[in-house]
């Protein structure tokens, strides 16, 4: 006869069953991405076709590829095929998840080819071990009520249910009830494992390390074939400092689970944390064959081969590291470090550098920087660094003092120096620096304390209003203004602000400003060559004529006619144009856009060229000719000229026409950088297509489809995007 637990745990069982077909789609998919997160995870991209999620995901093993379905029919060998097949084609690792049992021989494919999965055995276990099994029985229990009008809902095991309060009690900190809870489920299940493993846990995090090891060594000895148990084990023996008992603990997890990532790690670390180098460099060469794609063991590695002195193989290990995942901050910490150690310092500075483009928060790395800097004798540099870390952490010992000694090896001040007037303008030239390092935040920071010594000081008010246009707070800059000694700001100032805004490709706000100062000629012009960039060729001619003649002002109307694809016409203006203004790069640049249109890429380049010779700072003119050679497939020359045109203006066009560049040379990761900052500016669907092709040559399929779609959203008539997301979508599906 069965026992009450197994006959409540096989109820439970059919109402999880029951309550995963009955899922939709959304809710199956956001099941699984919970399960994936629960797993240590961290999902990039998922999308839904043909009744499968897909889903784009990174852990510490690498990136996966995760094909979830709940379809009736049984997963076959041929669809495991066909995953390993797309897995290998994208660089990923491959992961099935199904709602129905894998029979025997699909289990045996999918171990003999690397296929993680989880059928729907495993997913129940999973969904239990997570405490999940609620969000798939609320859907049935709302069934229930609503199909059935029943008024009690079906109960659960006892076991499972005090399981389950207990993992609540354990996450809102109430570790004391929750081990009451976890006796009690002892009580019931004695020989389970899993509850003595999650009661190890909650001493553990009441601060009871004796006995949380004492209740996993009982875990490990109920069941010795779980590397779970000794895994856990291994973590408790290291925090209560028994160092070779918890390598006897990991070597017992690593005997039944060879492939698990963070024992190697772990193992690895504490071998060398006790000095065991050639142990610790064994158990790190382990983890890079294992896990060639992985760069936590080409850095952890690096660590021990720069303990030992071998600084150059430490170094290939971290080019490795970064090769993998340009991002790692620690293999880009640890590289600095090195050329650091060695006094190599053009190589340290630029490193730290590269470090700080990925992060730029963190004061401790700007201090590492200033003092090689100080050691190379770039006081000023070393200063705007010291300053930075001071701003970002005022209680950071020694910063403010570095950063005065090295203003005072520059020369910026004289040792000594007191008094408000002189203490004002350290802040002013500290605001100075930062503003050169492109921390735009801790600059004004120190423009505010040089205010509230002098709230009156108008070079310190109009810096303000400058450091603010360029984060984009427009109203405050204004009143900033305002605050410098008029009640509302002058034309010439307004138009000097519209400039800054036009330049960092701000379209609106230009607009906005040179509404404020519509009755100016200048204001107007530059509504008209507003209104040609935001490709309204319509209101850029009624604005020209109101301007009357001239060579800008006819160079408008030329170019409006250009817009509305009439380039005939345009040339035969432009033609005419060019008689009464013979050299104007701006007429010129129009006559080359109307030329390329009518397919004449070599007249339209030489036109192009003779623009900027004439007007080397003409941003449009260098865009246009880039836009030329890239027609020609002269790629490497476009780029070159696209970058030209940036120097002058910050244009989203221009950014995104130097991505698409860059990806025709192969560079993936730098068009990357170009459309992302293009959509800073702007989120043009153009851009956003270009995000997606980004993805697709990452290999990272499903991102590619969800970065179509959002430019399809923003532009349903975009051809581009809707061919890029229908091969791909029929790439998945094969």
């Amino acid at each position: 006869m069965r026992s009450l637990d197994e006959v409540l745990d096989e109820r439970l069982r059919e109402r999880v069953v029951s309550g995963l077909n009955k899922l939709d789609e959304d809710r199956f998919k956001s099941l699984v991405i919970a399960v994936l997160e629960n797993l240590g995870l961290e999902v990039n991209a998922a999308v839904i076709s043909e009744d499968t999620v897909r889903i784009e995901a990174r852990g510490k093993d690498g990136p996966y590829l995760v094909t979830a379905s709940q379809r009736k029919e049984k997963i076959s060998i041929n669809s495991l095929r066909k995953l390993r097949e797309k897995a290998d084609f994208v660089e990923r690792l491959p992961v099935i998840v199904s709602t129905h049992e894998m029979s025997e021989e699909a289990k045996f494919f999918a171990d003999e080819n690397d296929i993680a999965y989880a059928d729907l055995s495993k997913l129940i276990d999973l969904l239990s071990k997570f405490g999940m099994e609620d969000r798939v029985l609320s859907d049935v229990d709302r069934h229930i009520l609503e199909e059935e009008g029943g008024r009690y809902l079906p109960s659960r095991g006892r076991y499972d249910s005090l399981i389950k309060t207990a993992e609540n009690d354990m996450k809102e900190g109430r570790y004391g009830e929750s081990l009451n809870k976890l006796e009690k489920a002892i009580e019931l299940k004695p020989n389970q494992d899993s509850v003595w493993r999650m009661k190890a846990r909650a001493l553990q995090a009441k601060g009871d390390l004796e006995g949380a090891i004492v209740s996993c060594r009982w875990a490990s000895q109920l069941d010795s074939s779980n590397p779970s148990n000794w895994y856990l084990l291994a973590l408790l023996l290291h925090e209560n400092g028994d160092f070779e008992e918890e390598l006897v603990a990991y070597d017992s997890t690593l005997r039944l689970n060879p492939r698990m990532a963070y024992a190697l790690i772990n193992k690895g670390a504490t071998l060398f944390e006790l000095g065991r180098l050639d142990e610790s460099l064994k158990t790190f060469d382990r983890l890079v064959q294992l896990f060639p794609r992985d760069p936590m063991g080409y850095n952890n590695r690096a660590l021990v081969r720069k303990a030992m002195g071998q600084h150059q193989k430490a170094l290939a290990d971290l080019d490795k590291a970064l090769s993998i995942d340009p991002d790692n901050m620690d293999a880009l910490q640890n590289r600095a470090s090195i050329f650091t150690d060695r006094g190599e310092e053009e190589e340290a500075i630029q490193a730290w550098r590269d470090t700080l483009a990925l992060d730029r928060s963190k004061p401790r790395i700007w201090m590492e920087l200033g003092r090689v800097q100080m050691d190379a004798g770039l006081f000023e540099d070393a200063a705007r660094s010291f300053a930075v870390a001071a701003s970002l952490d005022p209680d950071l010992e020694d910063a403010s003092d570095h950063r005065d000694k090295a203003l005072e090896a520059a020369g910026i001040i004289e040792g000594g120096e007191t008094g408000e007037d002189t203490i004002c303008r350290r802040y002013m030239d500290a605001s100075l620096l930062l503003e050169a390092m492109g921390d735009l935040e801790a600059s004004l920071s120190e423009v505010d304390k040089c205010l509230e010594l002098e709230p009156s000081n108008p070079q310190a008010l109009l810096r303000r209003s400058h450091i603010l246009m360029e984060t984009g707070n427009f109203e405050e800059a204004l009143a900033s203004v305002g605050d410098s000694g008029r009640r509302s700001a002058s034309t010439e100032s307004l138009l000097d602000l519209e400039a800054l805004m036009h330049r960092m490709g701000r379209l609106a706000e230009s607009s906005g400003i040179l509404e404020l100062v519509k009755d100016s000629p200048e204001a107007l012009r530059r509504k008209c060559i507003v209104l040609l960039e935001q490709r309204d060729s319509r209101r850029a001619m009624e604005c020209a004529k109101r301007l009357g003649e001239g060579e800008l002002e006819e160079s408008i109307s030329a170019i409006a006619l250009i817009g509305e694809g009439k380039a005939e016409y345009a040339l035969l203006n432009l033609d005419r144009l060019l008689k009464i203004y013979p050299r104007s790069p701006w007429l010129m640049s129009a006559q080359g856009v109307a030329t390329r249109m009518k397919g004449d890429l070599d007249r339209a380049e030489s036109i192009f060229r003779e623009a900027v010779e004439i007007e080397p700072g003409y941003s449009d003119a260098w865009n246009n000719l880039g836009c030329t050679l890239y027609l020609k497939g002269e790629n490497e020359d476009a780029e070159k000229c696209f970058r030209q045109s940036l120097l002058t203006k910050q244009m989203p066009l221009y950014l995104t026409n130097l991505g698409f560049c860059q990806l025709a040379l192969e560079d993936i990761e730098g068009a990357r950088e170009s459309f992302i900052s293009a959509l800073r500016m702007e989120q043009t669907p153009e851009a956003i297509n270009g995000m997606g092709i980004v993805s697709e040559r990452n290999k990272e399929l499903v991102r590619a489809i969800e970065f179509y779609e959002v430019a399809l959203q923003r532009a349903p008539g975009f051809s581009d995007a809707r061919m890029n997301k229908e091969r791909v979508a029929k790439l998945l599906e094969e």
